[in-house]
């Protein structure tokens, strides 16, 4: 896998390749699928920018197809990344996990797939920002808050309101204000408001 892009030998992070020489200096001859062709990477760039592509996190295995796909499970594997890495190989998926017994392999493989899920809808969302407030947030009762909030939205709209003429563009033809009837008067220009 070529992990750093290159024009020279016209080669992307992530490419991956077969090998399929090497030469006296140590340069490689590389092939990749039907689009990529052959390539051949200078010795430097081989030694510092090739590597094995044995495995893969589940973020850049995304949308990638293996014969064969492995998940190494952990206790924070959520259930977006099992799913990610158990749909990848096209023969065969294979999650790995230690567990003492099968009940206990059942039981990390069930709360994997409960854990971080997407799907869960907006009540389930909300009880998870509660918590977190719970957490972060210093206790305030909820009115007081709303009412800051209210004020400082009107602060801003008022302050919108009052910036509008100011950030007005320039007219074109010398300030002159194009009118139905063609080009009007001369506007007085405003002075600039010190900042």
């Amino acid at each position: 896998m070529t992990r750093r892009n290159d024009r020279d030998p016209t080669v992307a992070n992530r490419d991956t390749w077969t090998i399929t020489g090497i030469g006296s200096d140590g340069t490689l001859t590389v092939h990749g699928d039907s689009r990529a062709g052959s390539r051949s990477l200078p010795a430097a760039y081989s030694h510092e920018h090739v590597e094995l592509d044995y495995s893969t996190t589940v973020h850049g295995a995304q949308g990638e197809t293996t014969h064969t796909g492995h998940l190494l499970l952990g206790e924070n594997t959520s259930a977006a990344a099992a799913y990610v890495a158990m749909t990848r190989g096209r023969e065969d998926n294979a999650a790995h996990l230690v567990a003492e017994n099968l009940d206990d392999a059942r039981q990390q493989w069930i709360e994997t797939f409960g854990r971080d899920r997407a799907d869960l809808g907006p009540g389930h969302a909300a009880r998870r920002a509660a918590e977190d407030l719970e957490r972060y947030a210093p206790h305030r009762p909820l009115e007081p808050a709303l009412a800051d909030l209210r004020a400082a939205w009107t602060t801003e709209q008022d302050l919108r309101g009052a910036l509008a003429p100011l950030r007005e563009p320039r007219r074109p033809h010398g300030g002159l204000r194009r009118t139905s009837r063609g080009l009007g008067r001369r506007q007085p220009r405003r002075p600039r408001q010190p900042s």
